[in-house]
Formats: C-alpha cells, sequence, structure tokens
C-alpha cells in the first residue's frame, strides 16, 4: 500500500505535476474546471452537512461555482423532490445519508451527479439491480483506474487506459459489475481493465432496473466521501467531463 502511493507521487513528480493539498479548490490549481454554460436552470449541491462541508465538498462548490449557474447547497435532511424542479443539474455527495434521500431523486428530469454508492440500488435511483440486502461495501483503496478507449471521447476526455486517479491511495467507490443495468456506458473501471465499473452513464430514457425509463442524465463517479481533493488532473479531467456531459442533457 505504502509502494503504491510512494509511486504515485514519484509519477507526479515526474512528470513535473505538483502534489497540492487540494487538486480541485480555487487555492490548488487543478485547472479551470467545466466549461462554463450559463442558463435559467441551478445546480443543487447535495449534502449532509451544509455548515460544515469537508475539504472535497468546499473544492467541489468552488468548482461547481464557475458553471454559470445560480449554486444552492442543500442539507439532505428534508429534501423533496420539488427542490429539484427547474434545476439544471444535481450533484450528490456521498456525505447524503442514502436513505433520507430515498428515491426522491429518480424522477428528477435534470442531470443527477452522484457517488453515495448506496443510491444505485434497486430502490434508490435503480442504476443496478441490487438491494443491499447482500451488504454495501462497494468499496476499496486504490489510486488507479482503467479508461475504456470505446466510451465515448466526451466522456473520458480523450484518455484511454490505466490512469492515476488519485495522488495517493485511498477509497474509490464502484458498481457491482453483474447488477449495472445494461444500458449503463462505462467509462472507467476500478484499478485495470476489467475491473468494477467507477465511472458509468445512463442518458435520459435509459431502461433502468426497476424496469421505468431514467427520468434524465444519470453519472455515477466512484469518488469517497472526502477523495476529490486526492484527484489527480487526469482525474479533474474526468470529473470535468462527466459534469459537462450530465449537465448536456
Amino acid at each position: 500500500m505504502t509502494n503504491r502511493a510512494s509511486r504515485s507521487r514519484v509519477l507526479l513528480l515526474a512528470l513535473g505535476l505538483a502534489i497540492p493539498a487540494c487538486t480541485g479548490c480555487e487555492s490548488g490549481g487543478g485547472g479551470a474546471g467545466p466549461d462554463p454554460s450559463p442558463g435559467a436552470g441551478f445546480v443543487l449541491f447535495l449534502v449532509g452537512d451544509p455548515g460544515h462541508l469537508n475539504v472535497s465538498e468546499q473544492g467541489i462548490r468552488d468548482r461547481l461555482g464557475r458553471l454559470g449557474h445560480e449554486l444552492r447547497i442543500r442539507d439532505d435532511d428534508g429534501f423533496s423532490t420539488s427542490d429539484a424542479d427547474g434545476c439544471s443539474l444535481v450533484v450528490m455527495s456521498k456525505t447524503v445519508t442514502s436513505t433520507t434521500i430515498g428515491d426522491r431523486l429518480k424522477p428528477v428530469g435534470c442531470g443527477v451527479f452522484f457517488w453515495e454508492d448506496n443510491q444505485q440500488k434497486f430502490d434508490m435511483l435503480a442504476t443496478i439491480d441490487n438491494d443491499g440486502s447482500g451488504g454495501t461495501a462497494w468499496h476499496a483503496a486504490e489510486d488507479d483506474v482503467f479508461v475504456r478507449g470505446d466510451a465515448p471521447t466526451e466522456l473520458r476526455a480523450d484518455l484511454a487506459g490505466e490512469r492515476l486517479f488519485y495522488i495517493e491511495l485511498d477509497e474509490i467507490t464502484w458498481a457491482p459489475r453483474g447488477d449495472l443495468i445494461p444500458d449503463a456506458t462505462v467509462v472507467a473501471e476500478f484499478g485495470e481493465a476489467g475491473g468494477q465499473p467507477v465511472y458509468y452513464v445512463l442518458d435520459a430514457g435509459d431502461r433502468l432496473a426497476d424496469g421505468s425509463d431514467a427520468a434524465g442524465r444519470r453519472v455515477y463517479f466512484g469518488l469517497y466521501d472526502d477523495t476529490f481533493r486526492l484527484l489527480t488532473p487526469e482525474g479533474l479531467s474526468l470529473f470535468d467531463a462527466a459534469v459537462a456531459w450530465a449537465l448536456g442533457g
């Protein structure tokens, strides 16, 4: 584990890249963020505690703030589907309690971008055919992802093959491969080719696990509670591509 983390840092230094404390924060660089897309809608950022954002949520807040939309940060407690009326995008952090949100995001017509792995379940966003009864430990420590070369270029930021996702080992979440619905497009996999899907998308109208159609675009991007701050420049490029695609539907 320590050797992998050291290798990651050595590789970044060899490429001439800095290792910031928070690659996605205003003070930490990490690129300009997703292309601005001004519009009448707003971006809703769902978190566990708006008054105490973790470092990664602060970085995501700052990055989303560059999109040209009004940004609303909302506590998961008391959230209702109508809170997303008129949205351009909903972003859901893993700090939310999945059972508090329940299935309230399922009918939302704008894009939903999320990394709360339990929200994939059959009775929530229904992107996997799994109710969690057999366990939901859908994460492990890793720093690499394998970006599929057959995924659309706009989703993979023109990247392909094994890529350094985090600057050090930490938790990456995924979808259980055998349970991911057939209509999903897998963009990146855990660690190596053929690994568990860590970044996948669904377009509006794609068939969900419960037989219904997705009300809008859905993007799963396998972060953990406080790991956005660990994304490498290539990891940030994937994040930005995913956000831009989610907004485009």
